[in-house]
């Protein structure tokens, strides 16, 4: 996939006039075909878009949607994923054109009960609906590894706040699973090492009092915040969502398919103030 570099931006949006109506900046760079799905679901019929911007990481959309603030008469927007920033009680960049996902990034936004039904249900035809829906449990999943990933994620969000030298989001999910034949499950032990872990390595580099604090805050945010908007998607739930789909309905494809099949089923109401931005931008 192209990135294009933030001065390039606004030129690319120029460029791409003749077949997009509205521009949109994101920072993903491999989900155009995700991103396109989400869009048309969301966007009126006679919204003509043919592709979406990728500028890379969220400092990139950032600086060019800062580049960008003049109203020229285009029709703009640039997306940005919450990250830890609900966790961290951080405000969004007070810029015109750009809107912060209200989650921690759009994979979250894909994940829904209905979507993986229908994927179980392509993936063993011998099922039901209610077999399938009953199989894939994604809110019962949801209700057991919540608790244990939000205590997790505030420790990430501690880690990066004090700019302590350790793996955050980017330590991978398949370390704290244990699998079988049938079933992959989150190791309740090996996530309470980690998150040991985690603090004793940021209390080496930071005094206990500093830690304490801000982990209490922290979690006193996160316990008011529904999943999708302290734990990642892309690298937590959609990678362990990929593993018990294979188990449980045999779903033989990768994350990537994975990705791109839920966002065919993508619903408006997982994010309605996004669905809402973009249906004012495209009026």
């Amino acid at each position: 996939m192209v990135r294009y570099s933030e001065k390039a931006a606004k030129a690319l949006g120029y460029l791409k006039k003749k077949y997009n109506s509205i521009e949109v900046y994101v920072e993903d760079t491999a989900s155009q075909a995700v991103w396109m799905r989400i869009l048309k679901s969301i966007l009126p019929a006679h919204t003509k878009i043919r592709s979406v911007n990728m500028l890379g990481g969220r400092e990139s959309v950032t600086k060019a949607c800062r580049l960008d603030q003049k109203q020229d008469g285009r029709r703009k927007l640039y997306i940005i994923d919450g990250d830890l920033d609900f966790v961290r009680g951080l405000r969004k960049e007070n810029l015109r054109f750009l809107y912060r996902l209200r989650a921690y990034c759009v994979e979250n936004l894909l994940l829904a009960e209905e979507s993986l039904t229908e994927i179980a249900l392509d993936s063993d035809g011998s099922q039901t609906s209610a077999e399938a829906r009953n199989s894939v449990s994604y809110r019962h999943l949801l209700s057991k590894i919540g608790p244990s990933l939000k205590k997790l994620f505030v420790l990430y969000a501690t880690a990066i706040e004090l700019k302590a030298r350790v793996k955050t989001v980017s330590y991978s999910v398949t370390n704290l699973l244990e699998s079988t034949r049938h079933a992959v499950t989150l190791s309740a032990d090996k996530v309470r090492q980690r998150c040991f872990w985690l603090l004793r390595e940021i209390c080496r580099q930071h005094s206990v009092r500093k830690v304490r604090a801000t982990r209490k805050a922290f979690e006193a945010n996160a316990m008011h915040l529904p999943l999708e908007m302290v734990v990642s998607g892309k690298d937590y739930l959609l990678p362990f969502i990929h593993l018990h789909l294979a188990r449980c309905c045999g779903f033989r494809g990768t994350e990537t398919q994975l990705k791109v099949q839920l966002a065919r089923n993508f619903s408006a109401r997982s994010e309605p103030y996004f669905a809402r931005r973009l249906r004012q931008l495209a009026a």
